[in-house]
C-alpha cells in the first residue's frame, strides 16, 4: 500500500481533521504517526474506532500530544476494553 492510496489518505485526513477540531489547532501527523495510521488502516481498523478512542481519551483529560498515545485503546480487542461508567 503506497502513501498515494486514496483510502489511506482519506483515513489519515479523517484523523487529522478530528484532532484539529479537538485541539483547536492545525494538526499534521508526524512520520511515526502516519506509519501507525497506515498500520491501522492495513489491519482494517475502522476510522470510527480510531475516532472513538480519541474521543474517549479527550473526555478523560484532554487530547494527548501524539497519536501514539491512542495505540493501546485502538489496538486492544474491543471486548478487553474496560466499560466506562455512565451517569444516569
Amino acid at each position: 500500500m503506497s502513501a498515494a492510496d486514496p483510502e489511506l489518505l482519506a483515513f489519515v485526513e479523517g484523523i487529522e481533521r478530528h484532532l484539529r477540531r479537538l485541539k483547536g489547532a492545525e494538526v499534521v501527523l508526524s512520520p511515526e504517526e502516519f506509519a501507525l495510521a497506515r498500520q491501522w488502516h492495513g489491519a482494517r481498523v475502522s476510522l470510527a474506532r480510531v475516532l472513538a478512542a480519541i474521543d474517549e481519551k479527550h473526555a478523560d483529560g484532554g487530547p494527548p500530544r501524539s497519536l501514539l498515545c491512542y495505540r493501546g485503546a485502538i489496538e486492544e480487542p474491543a471486548g478487553d476494553r474496560p466499560q466506562r461508567a455512565t451517569r444516569g
